[in-house]
């Protein structure tokens, strides 16, 4: 007869080990496609709101979303793309499961749903 007890505690032991590595992968988050952003159209590459200093540079950038910056190839700044500008820290896998879960809230993100930037 097969003992079902043993095997059992080994797939708990095997799953909470699991769960505790979670912890330790990193994941990142995109800006959604509505996401506004300035574009250079003669450098083609495109800046966060953040990125853009003064009123000045502004004017003769075009404002867009990252959706269509995408679709016409265009590079992120490098210097705005190294400060972290496009990406957002999230969650470990582990922590997202406890936000699915209900245990943890979400984190803030860093756009609104207008595709406003939170800076």
């Amino acid at each position: 007869m097969v003992q079902i007890e043993p095997f059992l505690k080994i797939t708990f032991l095997f799953l909470l080990f699991l769960f505790f590595i979670g912890f330790g992968v990193g994941v990142s988050k995109s800006p959604p496609k509505h996401a506004v952003v300035f574009v250079d159209s003669n450098e083609k590459t495109y800046f966060a709101p953040h990125c853009v200093k003064t009123l000045d540079e502004r004017a003769t950038l075009m404002e867009s979303t990252i959706g269509k910056v995408y679709k016409l190839k265009l590079n992120p700044d490098p210097k705005c793309q190294d400060a972290g500008a496009f990406l957002q820290e999230a969650r470990s896998l582990s922590g997202q499961l406890l936000v699915k879960i209900g245990i943890l809230k979400p984190l803030k993100s860093r756009w609104n749903i207008d595709g406003s930037w939170n800076w």
